[in-house]
């Protein structure tokens, strides 16, 4: 017997315990930034890929936030956020920072989307020491003007990575910036201010369909 016959109200059903997203997977750094080689450039044709990339990412990213929400499905709520953040760290520097401003935002976000950009704080991936070596060339010629550098990064970040060395008998700590940065930033600010108006878009539609 339950308590609607005997006159009682229905107990709610529970709410299901939070689902967390899927651990960031631990990439190779060399293999990532050759990925990144292939969205920036300068010419014309480059920035025309790397914005349909980013448009193409963007509105998939929209839609299934959207749906999962639509859902009320925790399940598929953790798996849009670790889908999300991992097409973050496909697309490159730019958009990894901008998952990691986000991951702190637990006014505007579900825990589930934080918790999945938090990762992005704390696990992206190193480049190697050869490329490390050929950047510094590039910048402050060969050989280095240090009296030692250390090929082990002591932290990776969006933007690049920090070594220990020492110039003129003084430790010192170098930062190497990622290549290809601000090409990859006139870009990608351009289509984040179009995402955005999309994403706004797409809210809206949400929110019209959910008083229906």
């Amino acid at each position: 017997v339950d308590a609607a016959s005997l006159g009682g109200a229905a107990a709610p059903a529970a709410r299901p315990a939070y689902v967390p997203p899927e651990p960031l997977q631990l990439q190779d750094g060399d293999a990532l930034e050759a990925k990144w080689d292939r969205l920036r450039g300068t010419r014309k044709r480059d920035q025309l890929r790397r914005s349909m990339a980013l448009q193409t990412f963007f509105l998939k990213a929209g839609w299934k936030t959207v749906r999962a929400n639509m859902t009320d499905d925790d399940m598929r709520t953790a798996m849009t956020a670790a889908w999300v953040r991992d097409g973050l760290l496909q697309l490159g520097p730019t958009m990894i920072k901008l998952g990691q401003v986000f991951s702190s935002r637990k006014d505007l976000l579900h825990p589930a989307y934080c918790e999945a950009l938090e990762s992005l704080q704390t696990a992206v991936p190193c480049v190697s020491a050869s490329r490390v070596r050929e950047l510094l060339e590039a910048e402050l010629g060969s050989p280095l003007p240090f009296d030692s550098f250390d090929d082990t990064p002591l932290a990776g970040a969006s933007l690049g990575q920090v070594h220990r060395a020492v110039y003129k008998g003084t430790p010192v700590a170098v930062k190497i910036q990622r290549a290809g940065l601000t090409e990859m930033f006139d870009t990608d600010f351009k289509n984040i201010r179009l995402g955005c108006r999309v994403m706004n878009a797409l809210e809206r539609g949400y929110e019209k369909v959910r008083r229906l």
